[in-house]
């Protein structure tokens, strides 16, 4: 074990078992309750950082250990300045947003390198903690969307006329991100539930529409209903099921962008 850490835990036992055992508690509720989205875990962060932050200060302390910690730190902005520019110019051919976010990046980088240089350690630390906190952001509003998708902003501007004043909305085989974000874009208008397997045609009689995958529907024949053939509509990827369920006409909003496809 580095010698720094060893020493910050010796100078500072109470606020190292303080944080471990609250990071430790949180983990072992959320697992235990089979609850894993990230932002559950927020609490967490903060003793995570005090838990890395100790073992730092205690190495500032030694002059080689800081002017190793330093030079670091300018390797990292040096990285992120290259990586930055890089993903902006892997952005003209995929996507806007990944221009942005490489210049966001490389430009953030530039100017802590170049304005930091006469801080005090501490504070160049703070600065670079903040950086990362900046690229986890970008990443997370910019680079991932980028790459994912996700039927929740059309699910929610597809239903949101019908959401007066609230709309209770089963999913079969859906991700709970999908039911999350689509709560959040329509300011609680729309209320996405996860419907058990063995519950399909209970929660479609009980709210008359139920938005699911194709998989589901290859395995799940509504009773008393017909399912007409699946064809595209705006926009692309995405396609409405008319179901026909005891004399009345139900809507299945079926959202999958690899599902629909012409015959």
């Amino acid at each position: 074990m580095p010698r720094p850490i060893i020493e910050a835990f010796r100078s500072q036992q109470v606020r190292f078992a303080f944080a471990i055992g609250w990071v430790l508690l949180l983990f072992t509720i959320f697992t235990c309750g089979n609850v894993q989205r990230t932002r559950y875990f927020l609490p967490a962060y903060p003793f995570l950082g005090l838990i890395y932050a100790m073992p730092l200060v205690e190495a500032l302390r030694n002059p080689k250990s800081a002017s190793v910690i330093l030079a670091a730190l300018k390797l990292l902005y040096a990285s992120a300045i290259v990586l930055g520019t890089g993903v902006a110019l892997f952005g003209v051919w995929v996507a806007p947003t990944l221009v942005i976010a490489g210049v966001f990046l490389a430009g953030a980088a530039a100017v802590l390198l170049l304005t930091t240089n006469n801080w005090p350690a501490p504070q160049r630390i703070a600065a670079a903690a903040g950086y990362i906190i900046l690229v986890f952001s970008v990443d997370l509003l910019l680079i991932t969307p980028t790459f994912t998708y996700s039927p929740a902003p059309e699910i929610t501007n597809r239903l949101l006329t019908d959401a007066r004043p609230r709309l209770v909305l089963p999913m079969a085989a859906m991700d709970v991100g999908i039911a999350s974000q689509s709560r959040m874009l329509s300011a609680g208008k729309i209320d996405p539930y996860i419907v058990a397997d063995n519950q399909y045609e209970a929660a479609l009689n009980s709210h008359g529409q139920l938005i699911c995958t194709d998989d589901v529907l290859k395995l799940w024949q509504p009773a008393g209903a017909t399912v007409e053939r699946c064809a595209p509509v705006q926009p692309a990827g995405s396609c409405v099921i008319t179901l026909r369920c005891f004399g009345r006409q139900t809507n299945v909003r079926f959202l999958n962008p690899n599902a629909c496809r012409t015959t």
